[in-house]
């Protein structure tokens, strides 16, 4: 087993090295590091709660904590969905409306290419920005009494 290391903190386990590897690309290459974890600490590893928020998964061609996971799931999941609601709208204008000018049209129609190429390459969400809006979320259920 190896986990990820970021100022003495483990942020990340993975019995894979190649998906540790991975993982850490994300980060400054020295505020974080790759330790091996022999057997003896891998089963007093594994009782410890926070191993299963900590164990990494795959999202997307990344990999991430599972306790990032569904947060990045839930915000990727909300703008793929404005971003299809936005292109289904000017696809409707586009073939539902006589435009007087081409260049209407055609400003129309760029728009919608923009939007589908945003639908198919999604911004990246790294490590650090998902870890703040975890916390503002988990923040915000507290204050709501969830």
């Amino acid at each position: 087993m190896y986990a990820v290391m970021k100022k003495d903190e483990i942020i990340g386990f993975h019995e894979d090295l190649e998906v540790v590897k991975k993982f850490t690309t994300s980060f400054n290459p020295d505020s974080v590091e790759i330790v091996k974890i022999k057997k003896k600490k891998e089963k007093k590893i594994r009782k410890n709660p926070f191993y299963d928020d900590l164990y990494l998964v795959r999202y997307g061609d990344k990999y991430l904590p599972i306790n990032l996971y569904m947060t990045a799931k839930e915000i990727s999941f909300q703008e793929e969905y404005d971003l299809k609601y936005c292109k289904d709208i000017i696809s409707r204008i586009i073939t539902t409306v006589k435009f007087k000018k081409m260049k209407d049209f055609d400003a129309l129609y760029r728009s919608m290419n923009i939007i589908a190429d945003l639908i198919d390459n999604p911004g990246e969400l790294d490590y650090e920005t998902l870890k703040q809006i975890k916390s503002m979320r988990d923040e915000y259920k507290i204050k709501l009494g969830e």
